[in-house]
């Protein structure tokens, strides 16, 4: 494939911009410049951020058909990632039990993306079946980390 210049110095520069300002947090966090109160303050500071997004998101979720998928995945998607950018604000319990959220998050938004890329080509039966027993799996593991995730914020 032969893909334009322009388009992979600006794939480059974008990677090396993400890659240099990612990097900074990583590294402070992990030799420790950040205080316990810090650590504490941010905890806090995610948990009502993420809890009250987590609200929005079901709301939305439950106006959606379960079978449009495409709408699903962007809906996933859009909170997967919301939940993404505090990955380097959160810490101990409050990182562990959100981490395992956004993790189920991620699951839910590829299972859509598949059954709708199989119910658009293939049709099949087969898996389909899976790819749906695999999608409630992880909406049910969501709730079920949602409120770990609430257990782990509320003993702050």
């Amino acid at each position: 494939m032969n893909f334009p210049k322009k388009s992979i110095s600006f794939a480059l520069s974008l990677g090396l911009i993400l890659a240099a300002t990612s990097a900074l947090p990583a590294n402070a966090f992990s030799q420790g410049k950040v205080t316990p109160a810090k650590k504490l303050k941010m905890n806090k500071k995610s948990c009502s951020l993420i809890l009250a997004r987590t609200i929005v998101f079901n709301d939305t979720r439950v106006g959606i058909d379960p079978v449009d998928y495409p709408k699903l995945r962007a809906v996933y998607m859009a909170y997967a990632k919301y939940v993404d950018s505090f990955y380097y604000k959160t810490f101990g319990q409050v990182a562990s039990s959100m981490g395992s959220l956004r993790d189920e998050v991620w699951q839910v938004a590829d299972r859509s993306g598949d059954l709708n890329r199989v119910t658009k080509t293939s049709m099949d039966p087969f898996e389909i079946e899976d790819l749906t027993y695999a999608l409630n799996n992880s909406l049910s593991m969501i709730e079920f980390h949602a409120g770990e995730f609430t257990n782990a914020c509320e003993l702050l």
